[in-house]
């Protein structure tokens, strides 16, 4: 491939034709935190006793440089300590934005990272302190204060609205990534029964930003910490540019993301508090693959990764665990779809499958059979019914005898560590809007293997979809033989995202490693 072209990956549309994703651009903003506690202890006259520099930084812009414009020939650019009206005019202005990597042409990818502090509610520091930073010691001498209320902040809604200002960029391909914490709670590795786990919103579940060819990928899960370390930078950063230093084969981007996820699993053994990151998937025009590495690449950190997808061969002649699907659905009796998702699941996935009426809340006697049998390994919940969005959350929600039921607070039932029986255990929830009223084994209860494989919040996949040929095209997937062996369930999903209508609302929302 000649010099300046891309490496990146390619395109495959319907008709499996291939097309170079030759136009990469790669936008990395960060902040590293080094003046930060200087400026704060001569404008407060208070002692900082935290240390706020952000050791690593620097080498994780120097990995992704490495990874994405030494190995991957992509347009690389890397912006320290922009102020946040700064970098929200350069996000939603595409004349900027195209100035600042010296093209005229829209690139066929945008990839994205920003890293800094973080906290809940996709709050993203920048290490400006607020101008009124005085005013806001003085008002908090309550000694309640926080030290990242000092600091200027944007958020995450923030920069996937500005993105959404962006002429001319509704075909490219949008790969957003946020490195920072999303909350002070440790994801810790099982079992942990003794540690805080106000997690009410780890699985909090939105439409935003239901931007067609956007891909959104976070560090870890809403309210929980994102590792550094001050050698190798973060975690998320490290693994990913390893993974995709490290691949022997053209994968799916979906599959990458998982492969990070894996790896970030098992890494997190090293360490007292895991780390889970979040892949949200929204509608593309084509499916996007991502390239093996280039043999002149860099692979000083090479490692070798293995195809450790959940297992959906037949049980036949194996000691397989339990698997359990529950379909609700107002109407159980006459519906035809209904009717045939059971049968596949049960004829051709081997799972045990209940239709259920979508009254009340039966989902949550799951958990007391599970303590019961400890054979159970993998649970699906498909919801047939009325899909809504909460107007002042904004959270997906699935309406029960009436009622708006939002998706995390069905998800909650399955998080460890309360319900620690479930940790590492695929937790798959489809949501099928309708207008009308590693293997199992992965998962298993010898504690050393756990804590290789899982944290109290990996493992749950939510699919949303609104039309009756998605999931006609699901049913084919659960019927599915050769393919159901060769490629991950979030590769099968993935495809099912890849729609002509740009007003569709389907998406795939991940913390499944395997």
């Amino acid at each position: 491939m000649s010099a300046g072209r891309a490496r990146f990956g390619y395109f495959v549309s319907k008709d499996q034709t291939p097309q170079d994703a030759d136009n990469v651009c790669v936008l990395v903003v960060h902040y590293d935190f080094k003046d930060a506690k200087t400026q704060l202890q001569e404008l407060t006259q208070l002692e900082i006793k935290k240390d706020l520099i952000r050791d690593g930084d620097d080498t994780d812009v120097k990995n992704l440089d490495e990874t994405f414009r030494k190995n991957r020939k992509c347009n690389f650019r890397s912006i320290l300590s922009p102020e946040k009206g700064e970098l929200l005019q350069l996000l939603s202005d595409r004349e900027k934005l195209l100035q600042e990597f010296g093209c005229s042409d829209v690139p066929s990818v945008f990839v994205l990272y920003i890293l800094s502090h973080g906290d809940r509610d996709g709050v993203i520091l920048t290490d400006y302190v607020k101008d009124d930073v005085r005013k806001i010691v003085d008002e908090r001498r309550d000694g309640q204060l926080n030290v990242s209320e000092l600091f200027a902040s944007f958020t995450t809604t923030d920069v996937l609205k500005s993105l959404k200002k962006l002429t001319g960029f509704d075909e490219c391909l949008k790969f957003i990534n946020f490195g920072s914490c999303r909350g002070e709670l440790k994801d810790t590795i099982f079992p942990a029964r003794d540690v805080n786990f106000e997690n009410e919103n780890s699985c909090r579940i939105t439409y935003s930003p239901l931007t067609r060819n956007t891909v959104v990928f976070f560090s870890t899960v809403e309210t929980t910490l994102a590792n550094r370390d001050p050698a190798t930078g973060t975690t998320f950063t490290h693994l990913t540019c390893k993974v995709l230093n490290s691949l022997e084969k053209d994968e799916s981007l979906i599959n990458v993301m998982t492969y990070i996820q894996n790896e970030s699993h098992k890494d997190s053994v090293k360490g007292t508090a895991g780390q889970t990151p979040e892949v949200k998937m929204f509608s593309q025009d084509r499916s996007f693959v991502i390239s093996k590495s280039p043999p002149d690449s860099s692979k000083s950190d090479a490692m070798s990764i293995k195809r450790e997808f959940y297992s959906w061969k037949s049980s036949t002649g194996e000691n397989m665990r339990r698997r359990l699907a529950l379909l609700f659905s107002a109407v159980t009796e006459g519906n035809k779809q209904l009717n045939e998702v059971q049968t596949a699941l049960s004829q051709n996935l081997d799972f045990e499958t209940s239709k259920l009426k979508l009254s009340g809340t039966p989902w949550t006697s799951i958990n007391k059979a599970s303590w019961r049998d400890f054979d159970i390994g993998c649970i699906f919940l498909i919801f047939f019914g009325l899909v809504t969005e909460n107007e002042d959350t904004n959270e997906v929600c699935v309406q029960v005898d009436g009622q708006e039921t939002a998706v995390s607070q069905i998800l909650l039932e399955f998080i460890g560590p309360k319900n620690d029986q479930w940790i590492g255990k695929p937790k798959i929830l489809f949501l099928v809007n309708q207008e009308t009223s590693s293997s199992a084994d992965a998962s298993g209860f010898i504690q050393p293997y756990m804590r290789i494989s899982a944290t109290n919040h990996s493992g749950w996949l939510v699919l949303v979809l609104h039309n009756k040929d998605d999931l006609q095209k699901l049913i084919e997937i659960f019927n599915g033989q050769k393919e159901k062996t060769e490629k991950s369930l979030q590769e099968h999903l993935a495809n099912l995202l890849i729609s002509e209508s740009k007003e569709t609302r389907d998406f795939l929302n991940s913390t499944l490693q395997i």
